[in-house]
């Protein structure tokens, strides 16, 4: 039982103690009154709780955003790099392998040039 109907038992009771009544009375609108507003600050609050949750939504989207370009950013420079890096090794190689084909091309004509001297000194009259 709460306490606003026992007073309002006990004024009863008591016939003539209008005071308890009136006690009851204030009393039971006092609460009232604190429950309307601890009803309207929770409102209040649950309005604010949306407005700050939009808050957060509208700022941590442009940093995701930035995020997610860096990340693209990134993806993109290490692809280049992995491009550049592939072909500078396929030069090098194509470098390092040019000498030795030269040398080849060298040790091919030089013995193209002593197998015709042989040929010609074949076809010489003998001095």
């Amino acid at each position: 039982m709460g306490i606003v109907r026992k007073v309002r038992a006990w004024a009863r009771q008591g016939g003539d103690d209008r005071a308890a009544l009136g006690e009851a009375d204030r009393y039971a609108a006092a609460k009232a009154a604190t429950q309307k507003l601890v009803a309207e600050a929770e409102m209040r609050a649950a309005q604010a709780e949306t407005r700050a949750a939009q808050a957060m939504r509208k700022v941590s989207e442009p940093f995701r955003a930035a995020e997610e370009e860096a990340a693209q950013m990134l993806a993109d420079a290490r692809r280049q790099a992995e491009e550049i890096v592939s072909a500078a090794r396929t030069e090098a190689e194509r470098e390092r392998a040019a000498p030795s084909a030269l040398e080849g091309r060298l040790a091919e004509a030089q013995a193209e040039i002593a197998r015709l001297r042989a040929e010609l000194a074949r076809f010489r009259p003998a001095e």
